[in-house]
């Protein structure tokens, strides 16, 4: 290295009392919010691609994304100290792709080169941290993104009061990318004038909604989080429906995602799956104002095991086609060992057929194929049906413990 440049990192590893940049203020605790800005502090310090551990028990104020773009980079905490995202800074009420990832939408943002050479991001940590959005709805945030990575981490993180919007957004995301041991609560929304065609949504962990470079994630590992309370109110619901999910993986390209040993308590729904290659099992789902675990548009060579589902709405497992233009069939889905039990949540969905288990040709384009419901408990109590299978869809039933609904033990 240069004497000159020596010099010069000698000063200024002085001037900041040993190390090259101010130290974060970081003077919020567990009853008093921060007011000092420590957006710059913690960004240089990433910059410099090093980890930010966040002191115990405080709160750093952020006023734009935190931004992670080097190698082995990002935050750590030992899970009582974190980041708080005030809603005069985090104001974003758009639900365009131009403005899903800009600096008033996400909190921190992990990715490799976003253009050509899309050289992905190598082990980004996000581990140990609070992020806690100010509660005012009418805005559309998100806590996480990790865009264009490989073995990210993402794990042992609280997240809390957040609107409109996704707790842990994974894209692109290969070669073990790990979700694991979050708790994610307590966001709700209520406001409506939203354009009803971009799906106005709240979600605790989705996988690949929007991808880079034509790469779908593979391998993502969801794991031991939990996720409750992704909740609307009256008014959003009659406008756009109970549009929550605590997990989703959203397109069909995605591969090989493993979805296990999670507890997804008061969602719409617990898991709503399309992808492909996926294993989705010993997961606790309880509280879905419309299904438990849903496979969907294309979703296929999934294994749906050892979950336990209670108080579900319309269905506690339902595998279903659709009529999209595009989507391929529902094809080899595995629905073996799960106990399902007390349908028609909320009593929202009698009338409907509701079941413990659902396979349904409501669609042209993609219906069900080779689909094997063997071995679960199903015992709907309240609910009208433990099965529901339509006609000519498919699907092998075999060895279930089924208990009779309001309406019969079958349709």
């Amino acid at each position: 290295m240069p004497l000159l440049k020596i010099a010069t990192a000698i000063f200024a590893f002085a001037a900041f009392g040993g190390h090259a940049y101010a130290d974060p203020v970081c003077d919020g605790t567990a009853t008093t919010l921060p007011t000092t800005d420590d957006t710059a502090a913690i960004q240089t310090i990433l910059d410099a691609g090093n980890i930010f551990n966040i002191p115990h028990g405080k709160l750093c104020k952020i006023t734009q994304s935190l931004v992670i773009t080097h190698n082995d980079s990002g935050l750590v905490g030992d899970g009582s100290g974190g980041l708080y995202m005030a809603a005069a800074n985090f104001n974003n009420t758009s639900l365009a792709f131009g403005d899903r990832y800009g600096t008033h939408t996400v909190g921190i943002y992990a990715h490799g080169l976003l253009a050509a050479p899309w050289t992905p991001l190598v082990h980004p940590v996000i581990k140990g941290i609070r992020v806690v959005s100010e509660v005012q709805q009418g805005r559309s945030l998100s806590a996480v993104v990790v865009q264009n990575a490989r073995q990210a981490k993402v794990i042992g993180n609280e997240i809390q009061g957040f609107p409109l919007g996704i707790g842990v957004r994974i894209q692109s995301c290969v070669l073990g990318c790990e979700v694991a041991e979050n708790y994610i609560h307590d966001f709700v929304d209520n406001t409506t004038g939203w354009p009803v065609a971009s799906v106005p949504q709240i979600t605790g962990i989705e996988v690949d909604n929007d991808i880079w470079n034509n790469v779908s994630s593979y391998h993502v590992i969801i794991r031991d989080n939990t996720i409750r309370n992704m909740l609307v109110g009256a008014g959003f619901l009659a406008a756009y429906g109970y549009q929550t999910d605590c997990i989703n993986t959203p397109r069909v390209t995605t591969y090989n995602t493993s979805i296990t040993g999670n507890h997804l308590d008061t969602c719409a729904e617990g898991v709503d799956n399309f992808s492909i290659h996926a294993i989705i099992n010993d997961n606790v789902v309880m509280n879905s104002y419309n299904f438990g675990i849903k496979n969907v548009h294309g979703a296929s060579f999934v294994s749906v095991n050892d979950n336990t589902i209670t108080n579900y709405g319309l269905a506690g497992i339902v595998v279903a086609g659709s009529s999209a233009a595009g989507d391929s069939n529902v094809d080899n889905i595995i629905v073996s060992g799960n106990n399902v039990s007390f349908g028609n949540y909320g009593g929202n969905w009698g009338g409907h057929d509701n079941a413990a288990v659902l396979v349904g040709m409501n669609g042209t384009t993609s219906i069900p194929v080779n689909i094997f419901v063997t071995g679960n408990i199903l015992r709907p109590a309240n609910g009208e049906y433990a099965l529901n299978i339509t006609s000519n869809s498919g699907v092998t039933v075999s060895g279930n413990l089924s208990f009779s609904g309001t309406k019969g033990v079958s349709k």
